[in-house]
């Protein structure tokens, strides 16, 4: 239990640290010049090469040096990629290269701390897990956004990416001390598609899902374009902070017992977000719209979260969780074909997580809760 509490420690580090500028990140390209399209290309690579990292060198790694070993090479990575990327601005530095650091540091990332988590909770508390592993990066990262809205405007793009690097650093120290090389994941080609078909329901479910949430981060990308403030998508991220801490404050302890029950609920309220996002258009009803978004969107995603996990926990759970970026990955590649179709008609973008929620909210409940083929 000591190691995972080291391994939680890091990921609300990690989150804080990111949040001063990962939010920025869209905006910051485009205040260099580059298009919306190549801002959308940006991060299609960065999807694309973490799934090939995820099918055929994770599994590689952590076979040879173990599941913390492989969570820790993210360390360099990432901070590999917040160097290139603050050096954008001064070096002729390709933005597709810079992409593929992204992709390799975010997926070395996730995939570990996803097995992790399902590897050390208990099915009976899964809910309360995922509402505190949401909860804690958003409640001490309120006020990285704000800090970053403040100087950016001011002082620039440079001394936000060094506040994150630092950050970065400091998140690896609570796992210098932990050694995790009992698990060993066995990947092929026949292994994923074995998968694929005995779970084809769960991960057409994490397929939608992935529509929904990715849809989410398109929102600061929108909100910025439309207000023109550098401050905006540091607002926006406090606001998301914001309603994430306070879902987990007012309801998520609900979610343990009735998580399953509450997915219905909190696909309705998102479809209600969605529709207001679309007719969105000054800063205060933005601001306010992203609060409610989070705030469903957490109640959403910890409800689906902790329903899936409860499905695939002791039943190989690891390969579930590196087989998931498939899905994941197909996910929000159509919400960036969908902003690549539609940039001259950015709010009519929204029309999509709205026909995804209802169509997952119909397969729910055809499929009588259980996510499970």
């Amino acid at each position: 239990m000591q190691e995972i509490k080291r391994v939680f420690t890091t990921h609300t580090i990690n989150s804080v640290a990111l949040s001063v500028i990962g939010i920025y990140i869209p905006a910051y390209l485009l205040t260099l010049g580059h298009s919306l399209s190549q801002v959308i290309l940006f991060y299609v690579i960065t999807h694309a090469v973490g799934l090939i990292y995820a099918l055929l060198i994770f599994p590689w790694v952590v076979q040879r040096w173990g599941l913390l070993n492989a969570f820790k090479l993210n360390f360099p990575l990432q901070i590999a990629y917040l160097v290139f990327l603050s050096l954008l601005k001064t070096y002729p530095i390709s933005i597709e290269f810079i992409a593929v650091l992204n992709g390799l540091g975010l997926f070395a990332y996730w995939i570990p701390i996803n097995i992790l988590l399902i590897r050390h909770s208990k099915s009976e508390i899964m809910g309360s897990n995922m509402s505190w592993f949401f909860a804690l990066p958003n409640i001490f990262g309120i006020l990285g956004p704000i800090i970053s809205s403040v100087l950016i405007p001011f002082v620039g793009f440079w001394p936000v990416f060094c506040i994150s690097i630092v950050g970065l650093l400091i998140s690896y120290i609570p796992l210098v001390p932990v050694n995790d090389s009992d698990l060993r994941i066995k990947l092929n080609f026949s292994s994923v598609i074995r998968r694929l078909l005995r779970n084809k329901t769960v991960f057409l479910f994490e397929f939608l899902e992935n529509i929904i949430e990715e849809s989410e981060w398109f929102w600061s990308i929108y909100v910025f374009l439309i207000i023109g403030s550098l401050t905006a998508p540091g607002i926006v991220g406090s606001c998301q902070a914001i309603g994430g801490s306070l879902f987990t404050l007012i309801i998520g302890h609900y979610v343990n017992k009735k998580g399953k029950q509450l997915i219905p609920l909190a696909s309705l309220l998102l479809l209600v977000v969605f529709l207001f996002k679309i007719v969105s258009w000054t800063p205060l009803t933005a601001y306010i719209v992203t609060v409610a978004g989070s705030f469903m969107l957490s109640l959403f995603v910890v409800s689906y979260y902790s329903a899936i996990y409860r499905t695939v926990k002791n039943d190989d759970e690891e390969e579930f969780m590196v087989v998931r970026e498939i899905s994941t990955v197909a996910g929000r590649m159509v919400v960036f074909g969908a902003m690549f179709l539609l940039q001259q008609h950015l709010r009519y973008f929204f029309i999509l997580p709205i026909f995804v929620t209802l169509l997952l909210l119909f397969l729910y409940k055809l499929k009588n809760t259980h996510l499970k083929s």
